[in-house]
């Protein structure tokens, strides 16, 4: 009997025992979760959005590009890149009609256009002819430094240059946190002698002419 009595005295004991050692064994997994799999701490859950890949700066809308190859007087391939915060191009809306500018600088290089009457998409004459009721402005002009060709001359010969409005797109772009209702007009031009606008220069040829501008849109109700 006092044997019978002993082992269950040591039966508890023994319980107690694989209970500790059970609570010690669970506890003992608590610092692997989260992991791979081989024990190790994945870097995936534990570092959370420190893995994200950056994103890249996207072009912003509304900038403006012209783009031609010159030779003679001013030579080379020319791009003219111009943000929307130095945009000063402009579709002018009266009641008589319609204006439409480019102006586009890019460090000692100007570009300008002016087409008056503007009809949209269509094909244009640009030239020197000047219309002292100003009913008529269709020119160009190039300037490098101190040197333009291009622009108004009453006296000088004559030149032309064909533009064509590809596309004329109405659109709304936000600057500042500010809507502006702009125009997107794409279209090409081509000049095969632009004369020197203070006659001390050999003329420029112009090709491959290229732009997509935004322009700004004003109503001018007084005119």
């Amino acid at each position: 009997m006092r044997r019978l009595y002993y082992r269950w005295l040591v039966s508890p004991c023994m319980f107690a025992l694989i209970f500790i050692l059970a609570a010690c064994g669970g506890g003992s997994t608590g610092p692997t979760t989260g992991s791979n799999g081989n024990g190790s701490a994945s870097p995936t859950t534990s570092t959370g959005n420190t893995t994200s890949t950056p994103t890249p700066t996207p072009t912003p809308v509304g900038t403006s590009t012209v783009s031609f190859t010159a030779s003679g007087g001013l030579s080379g391939a020319n791009v003219i890149t111009v943000p929307v915060e130095s945009n000063d191009n402009q579709l002018i809306t009266t009641p008589k009609n319609k204006t439409f500018k480019i102006v586009a600088i890019d460090n000692l290089m100007i570009f300008s256009l002016t087409v008056l009457p503007y009809n949209g998409p269509g094909s244009y004459t640009l030239s020197n002819k000047y219309f002292p009721d100003n009913s008529q402005n269709e020119t160009l002009t190039v300037q490098s430094g101190q040197k333009a060709w291009g622009g108004y001359k009453r006296l000088s010969p004559s030149w032309t240059c064909p533009l064509t409005i590809a596309s004329d797109t109405a659109a709304t772009i936000t600057v500042a946190g500010n809507p502006l209702p702009v125009h997107e007009i794409k279209g090409s031009f081509s000049c095969s002698m632009l004369l020197s606008a203070l006659n001390t220069d050999p003329p420029v040829s112009l090709s491959n002419g290229q732009f997509d501008v935004f322009v700004l849109h004003l109503l001018n109700e007084s005119a």
